[in-house]
């Protein structure tokens, strides 16, 4: 558990899949993950991380360059948070998201080339994506969320978006390939 962390850090060990950023308040920070086991899952858990005490934004960067999948929990206060997993990593390819927080997460697409699915559906908080081009599948829960879609530069591969109840706004960014599908579920929802 790191608590009011106000510097970048580095935690090192195989045995290291659990993490939680708390009450990191102060400045824009990365906590890097040195995990050499590859393809672990990272279980992230959130909780006031990523915002000053006067409420702005001030993202902390979270980075694991073996990571497959990063498992994030929002709780308590709302959070702020980078996923990052360092320049042109194809071994990031699923995030999930779950818990009752507000969250934003950028999801840094220009270096997790692989990011193909992100899975909020459990997530009962308001959920802000960013930087997700190149995720196939976003689904997102219950909050008001909001995040961007990108067709797959491959005509053959499609879509899945389903941003669950509450009041969403979804973008489409140059349309979807055939055959891809769009769920806004319950709410006052944009398209």
């Amino acid at each position: 558990v790191l608590d009011g962390v106000d510097s970048d850090t580095t935690i090192k060990g195989k045995s290291i899949t659990n993490l939680t950023l708390k009450n990191a308040t102060a400045t824009t920070n990365t906590v890097t993950v040195t995990n050499s086991t590859a393809n672990h899952t990272l279980n992230l858990t959130v909780d006031g991380a990523g915002y000053t005490a006067a409420g702005v934004a001030a993202a902390q960067t979270v980075a694991d360059a073996t990571a497959k999948t990063v498992a994030i929990t929002a709780t308590g206060s709302k959070s702020n948070v980078l996923v990052s997993t360092g320049a042109a990593n194809t071994t990031f390819t699923t995030a999930t998201i779950a818990g009752s927080a507000q969250l934003a997460v950028n999801f840094d697409s220009t270096n997790n080339t692989a990011l193909t699915s992100i899975d909020g559906s459990t997530a009962t908080g308001n959920l802000t994506l960013t930087n997700t081009a190149v995720a196939t599948t976003i689904k997102t829960g219950a909050g008001n969320d909001t995040f961007t879609v990108t067709a797959s530069s491959t005509a053959t591969v499609t879509s899945t978006v389903d941003s669950g109840a509450g009041n969403d706004i979804v973008t489409i960014s140059g349309g979807l390939n055939a055959g891809s599908t769009i769920n806004l579920g319950a709410g006052n929802d944009t398209l």
